[in-house]
């Protein structure tokens, strides 16, 4: 093997007792990537074979309508009151755990119905967000085909045509 003296600029030092030692990763990596490429190539290898953890698991689920309807709702009267932001951020972290597998779906739900329930239901919940938002705007103008996009969308109407 070829030893290889390489000249930095100031990279990095680490100081004991008046002498200075260069941190050398950056040409290190050079040099390794250019006369050990085996070993990068091994290295790779093995990066992939890593099994994923908990948390880098994805899960694709996606939120029921009735959290979407609380969410939405604690969203808009977090300005009002910082009971609702605390909601707001207790219910974020509780589906946060759902997406890491950490709490079961069932779990985050019985969660989301109590929290709905005290905030007077789900049809509640969603005129009352609708009625904020079209007093604060003027308009309601979330769109979609999903349950909550459409219950939305007819209480948005009967307001508006009031």
């Amino acid at each position: 093997m070829r030893i290889q003296v390489f000249r930095i600029s100031k990279v990095g030092y680490f100081g004991y007792d008046g002498v200075i030692y260069y941190y050398l990763a950056v040409s290190l990596f050079t040099f390794a990537k250019n006369e050990m490429p085996f070993l990068l190539e091994k290295s790779l290898e093995n990066a992939n074979k890593i099994p994923a953890t908990k948390s880098m698991k994805k899960n694709t689920e996606k939120p029921t309508t009735e959290a979407k309807a609380l969410s939405l709702f604690l969203m808009a009267y977090k300005t009002i009151d910082p009971m609702y932001k605390e909601e707001s951020k207790r219910i974020n972290k509780q589906w946060d755990l759902v997406k890491t597998g950490e709490l079961s779906m069932n779990d985050y739900m019985e969660k989301v119905l109590n929290m709905l329930k005290s905030h007077g239901g789900y049809s509640e919940v969603v005129e009352k967000t609708v009625k904020f938002y079209i007093d604060k705007t003027g308009e309601w103008t979330l769109k979609g085909d999903d349950k909550y996009c459409l219950d939305a969308k007819q209480i948005a109407d009967k307001i508006l045509n009031k």
